[in-house]
């Protein structure tokens, strides 16, 4: 070990028993890849025999790097979830609104249609008294869903821009639509 730091400190007494908690970060030489950075805790505990490690725990930066990677895929994965069921939820309410109406909404009254009629043509014939849905949900990023009517995929083409908000994109950045959901 090439160096040693105590970072904070924290003394305790639980059922009786006195503890002591150190955080730290130590700088470990590894034959194969240099100094590398740990940090942790050990907690000590006082017995008749005097202060004793209880129990140490670290983890190196590349080890913290990939733990933080694996929840910000996982939190890439669920708004891609969150944002096919938001998509499936808009589409049902679209098909009522035909199945009421004899048409869906056009681009330019777009979904807004299904929270409040739309007074420009064409017009519903049979709009359901309260709406279609409640509230207009933004995708899992903060934006606006997209609608077209025609569609240039499907009959109509309901979509978010997915995580970079622009058309077009890959990855988490990937469109989302009516048209490629699973």
């Amino acid at each position: 070990m090439r160096s040693f730091k105590k970072t904070d400190g924290l003394g305790y007494e639980k059922n009786g028993v006195k503890a002591y908690e150190l955080a730290y970060t130590a700088s470990v030489d590894r034959p194969a890849k240099g100094a590398t950075e740990v940090t942790g805790t050990v907690t000590f505990v006082r017995t008749e025999h005097g202060w004793n490690a209880a129990d140490v725990s670290g983890e190196t930066d590349e080890q913290r790097q990939a733990a933080q990677q694996r929840e910000r895929d996982i939190a890439e994965r669920a708004n891609v979830v969150r944002a096919r069921q938001d998509i499936r939820v808009l589409e049902s309410a679209l098909a009522l609104y035909k199945l009421d109406n004899f048409h869906h909404p056009s681009t330019e009254q777009g979904l807004a249609a299904l929270v409040n009629p739309p007074d420009s043509e064409p017009k519903p014939v049979n709009y359901k008294s309260g709406g279609y849905i409640q509230d207009l949900p933004n995708d899992p990023w903060g934006n606006p869903y997209q609608y077209a009517n025609p569609g240039t995929r499907s009959e109509f083409d309901l979509f978010s821009f997915g995580a970079d908000g622009k058309p077009d994109g890959e990855g988490a950045a990937e469109d989302i639509g009516n048209w490629n959901l699973p």
